[in-house]
């Protein structure tokens, strides 16, 4: 009785305290929370801080007195805490050179080049913690960094954050949704107490504990998911949740405190671990049902504190209902099905010759599956059942008799090309990944303007080389799989993704230069359909560079170069070019080849 006197006056002291409430020991005997006064901590000046700040650093009995919940069945003794777990509730307002502000967040520099999270500027409220600042990593909330804060609606925290501060996200009174850390080694004192627009909260297994009131008074909260991997929750953890209505507690949960689930709206309760403890006669509402093992603690609570306790054994499994059947992607089937409660795990059947034949087992967390094993145009039927495994054997669930079928297709991602050449005999050459399912290729080609046309139709291969192409043309490609039904009729991918294009290459022009005057030399070359211009180059006998000395336009054929000097040689070439035709092309000219010693003229 004392000890519920005791938990009630804690719950009295969230509702009715003022900021200047300090808590007594969350920790264990010989390591005690330190009961620190805000308003004291209000008017500390800027050195007695960074005194304080000294004494963390050189590893003062100070922050041995401050500890975050790390292991799960209690706290630690400050041998194996994380470095800097010291959080100073005033910090974000504290001036320095490792105080940054950056998107409305503040952060403070810990000595060990990381950041934590102490505040925020301004009226948040779809808050992204980012990973890193400054590049820096950011690996802590300070305590209280949200307290209070009315705008703020949704959190999402990266993984890279281990440590969370008490008071964290306390009285956030509009915060419906938060996403923590995957990394995030506990959830201490009071960090969402009081967040009654909280919904739904999932702990990660990197979760050890969850400490004192750290979800008290939370009166939206439905849905609470723990994951495989959390040991312990302590006292008043959930009271007062009364929105919460079933909870399921894995197998790594060691021990529940008194007044866990008090005051929640708890109705059922399930207890994976045999040999949880319970510890005190209030953990949850009277009315709360607890599922178990025969012989497990949940039992014995249950039989002592009043309580409905239905065996795990005894309870019937249901049945799993299919809940939907499609295409997948790289052309197989998914099948899904509604989770059934204490079920360790799923058997897929698939139908074969009028006999359902088990193709698949899924373990407990999953309620999809999906079949590769397939062909094209065939029709697959499936159904599923749930079992559980007990010391008299497996106990299996009913299953849908009928199942869902489908027929296999191509899915609709189209076939992905994924290089393309123009290769020097004038044609282009393209490559695509490969459909496992597919018997065959269909290429398509079309130009500008025009329509497509299947060009060639191939086997199991992956590339193409089209020869019919004519120089400097653009041409736009698609490739579709295909393969043969059970009654021969022939069925496509008809997935259209975005159109691969390319120019053919350009020929290279027939050229001619002779000397037709003093200082003069005449150049022509044949001229090519679907070209921009053509560059008439020319450089000095003993050099390897060429100079460009004029741009042709696309119907001439000649040039006369007038400054050419009596007494040198030269040579001279013609190369054809275009523009490129569309936005976003990587080159904006397409060259086509030269000659590559030139014409050679000697000018007398």
């Amino acid at each position: 009785m004392k000890k519920r006197i005791a938990a009630s006056l804690c719950t009295l002291l969230l509702i009715f305290g003022t900021v200047n409430v300090g808590y007594a020991s969350d920790f264990t005997d010989t390591a005690g929370e330190a009961v620190m006064d805000t308003a004291v901590l209000k008017t500390r000046t800027e050195e007695e801080i960074q005194n304080e700040e000294a004494h963390q650093d050189a590893g003062s009995d100070y922050t041995k007195d401050i500890r975050e919940f790390t292991d799960g069945t209690g706290f630690t003794d400050g041998s194996s805490a994380p470095a800097n777990t010291w959080d100073e509730k005033e910090s974000a307002q504290s001036p320095g050179e490792d105080r940054i502000v950056e998107n409305g967040l503040i952060y403070r520099k810990l000595s060990d080049g990381t950041l934590s999270l102490v505040g925020y500027e301004g009226n948040p409220v779809d808050c992204i913690i980012p990973s890193s600042v400054q590049n820096m990593t950011v690996v802590r909330i300070a305590e209280g960094a949200f307290m209070s804060c009315e705008t703020l609606k949704s959190v999402q925290m990266p993984d890279t954050i281990i440590i969370m501060g008490v008071n964290a996200f306390r009285s956030c009174r509009n915060l419906e949704y938060i996403k923590l850390s995957n990394r995030l080694e506990g959830i201490p004192r009071d960090a969402f107490a009081l967040c009654t627009g909280l919904l739904e909260i999932k702990i990660p297994g990197s979760v050890k504990g969850i400490s004192m009131e750290a979800f008290a008074l939370c009166d939206s909260l439905k849905e609470a998911e723990f994951e495989e991997g959390i040991r312990a929750i302590r006292m008043d953890a959930f009271s007062y949740c009364k929105s919460l209505k079933e909870v399921v507690f894995p197998s790594t949960v060691q021990r529940i405190e008194d007044g866990a689930f008090n005051g929640s709206g708890l109705e059922k309760t399930t207890f994976m671990n045999r040999g949880c403890v319970l510890e005190g006669d209030y953990i949850f509402p009277l009315k709360t049902v607890l599922y178990g093992y025969t012989g497990s603690t949940a039992q014995v609570y249950a039989d002592q504190n009043g309580h409905m306790f239905i065996a795990i054994e005894d309870s019937e499994l249901e049945t799993a209902d299919l809940l939907g059947i499609g295409i997948a992607e790289k052309d197989a089937i998914n099948i899904t099905w509604r989770a059934v409660p204490y079920a360790d795990g799923y058997e897929v059947f698939r139908k074969k010759n009028g006999q359902w034949v088990k193709i698949a087992d899924c373990g407990s967390g999953t309620n999809n599956y999906t079949d590769s094993d397939t062909q094209i145009g065939r029709i697959y039927t499936y159904t599923v059942r749930a079992y559980r495994k007990s010391t008299e054997g497996m106990l299996y669930g009913k299953r849908d008799e009928n199942g869902l079928w489908i027929r296999q297709y191509f899915d609709q991602t189209p076939v992905a090309i994924r290089d393309t050449r123009r290769l020097s005999d004038g044609s282009l050459g393209i490559k695509w990944e490969t459909r496992r399912k597919a018997e065959g290729y269909e290429i398509f080609r079309k130009e500008a303007g025009g329509s497509w046309k299947r060009i060639k139709t191939v086997g199991k291969v992956n590339s193409y080389r089209d020869k019919t192409c004519r120089p400097g043309t653009r041409y736009y490609y698609r490739v579709r799989a295909y393969a043969h039904g059970p009654a021969g009729k022939v069925i496509y991918n008809e997935g259209k993704g975005p159109d691969i294009s390319l120019v053919s290459r350009l020929l290279q022009s027939s050229v001619k230069a002779e000397a037709v005057g003093r200082g003069q030399v005449r150049i022509s070359w044949t001229r090519q359909s679907g070209v921009t211009g053509y560059m008439v180059c020319r450089r000095e006998e003993g050099t390897s560079k060429w100079t460009r000395i004029y741009a042709a336009g696309a119907g001439l054929s000649s040039y006369v170069d007038k400054t050419a000097k009596r007494g040198k040689t030269y040579y001279y070439m013609v190369r054809a070019y275009k523009k490129a035709d569309e936005k976003g092309e990587i080159f904006k000219n397409i060259y086509g080849p030269y000659l590559k010693n030139g014409i050679r003229v000697k000018i007398l």
